[in-house]
C-alpha cells in the first residue's frame, strides 16, 4: 500500500511542477500577461494617419515570437494607450484624435504598453485633398521602360508620404521604401530615400492619371535607381502602371 501511495504523491508534484512552468497553448505564462524575451509588442496598422480635427481608432497591438508569427493579444490583457506629441490626444480605448489646430505635417507618436512591453508608431497629420496616387499600382508586363529586375509589381503609395516599391512581392518583403510629393497640376512626381527633405531624388517623373491607369514619362537623367531605363540610347520612356 504504501509504494502506492508514495508513486501518487510524486506523480502529483510532477504535474504540479509541469504546469506551473510549461507556457500555456497561446505561448504566454499560464494565467499571466508577459511576453518572452525574444517576442515583441507591435502596432499593426498599416498606414495611419490623421486629419485636422479627426480620429482614428486603433487596433490592439500584436505579439511577433519571430519564426513562429505574430499572435493576438489575450483579451484579459490589458492594453495601456498614451501619446508622444501635442498634435493628438487618446483615450482608453485607443481613440486618437487629432486637435483642431493640428497642422498638416505635424505628428505625433502612440505609445501602446502591455505584457510588460511597449509598442510605438508614428502618426501623421495630413492635408484633406485628395490624394489620386494613393493606393497599390502594378506596371504592365511590356518590354518597354523595364529596368534590369524586370517591370515592378507593386508600387504602393501610401496616404502618410511613405512609397514602397517591390519586383517581386512575397509576404511582407518591399525591395525599396522612401518618401513621395506629388504636384497634381504639373504632374511633377518625385521618390526620395527616407530622412531628410533635401535627400537626392531617386525617382523623378511626370505621372499622368486616367481611370485606373498611372503613366509615369521618365528620363535618363530622373531615373537614379535605374528602375525603368536599362539601356544607352533611350531618351525618355512610359512605364503605364493599373491599379490593383
Amino acid at each position: 500500500m504504501r509504494p502506492i501511495v508514495l508513486l501518487a504523491a510524486f506523480t502529483l508534484l510532477v504535474n504540479a511542477c509541469a504546469s506551473r512552468g510549461s507556457p500555456s497553448a497561446d505561448g504566454h505564462a499560464p494565467g499571466g500577461c508577459k511576453l518572452p524575451s525574444f517576442a515583441a509588442l507591435v502596432l499593426d496598422e498599416t498606414d495611419p494617419v490623421l486629419t485636422p480635427g479627426g480620429s482614428l481608432q486603433l487596433g490592439r497591438p500584436i505579439a511577433v515570437y519571430g519564426p513562429m508569427g505574430p499572435r493576438a493579444l489575450p483579451e484579459r490583457c490589458r492594453v495601456r494607450w498614451s501619446v508622444e506629441g501635442a498634435a493628438a490626444t487618446i483615450d482608453v480605448a485607443g481613440r486618437l484624435t487629432a486637435l483642431a489646430s493640428a497642422r498638416p505635417g505635424d505628428s505625433v507618436v502612440v505609445v501602446a504598453r502591455a505584457m510588460g512591453a511597449e509598442a510605438r508608431r508614428q502618426v501623421p497629420v495630413i492635408g484633406t485633398g485628395p490624394m489620386p496616387l494613393a493606393g497599390k499600382w502594378r506596371q504592365e508586363p511590356t518590354t518597354e521602360c523595364v529596368g534590369s529586375r524586370g517591370p515592378v509589381r507593386e508600387l504602393e503609395f501610401r496616404r502618410s508620404g511613405e512609397v514602397l516599391l517591390t519586383f517581386q512581392p512575397f509576404e511582407s518583403y518591399v525591395d525599396w521604401t522612401g518618401v513621395y510629393s506629388f504636384d497634381s497640376a504639373t504632374g511633377a512626381l518625385t521618390l526620395r530615400n527616407r530622412g531628410a527633405s533635401d535627400a537626392p531624388a531617386r525617382l523623378q517623373a511626370v505621372a499622368g492619371l486616367s481611370g485606373g491607369s498611372l503613366t509615369l514619362t521618365v528620363t535618363p537623367q530622373g531615373d537614379a535607381m535605374g528602375l525603368f531605363i536599362n539601356a544607352p540610347g533611350i531618351q525618355s520612356c512610359r512605364a503605364v502602371f493599373h491599379a490593383f
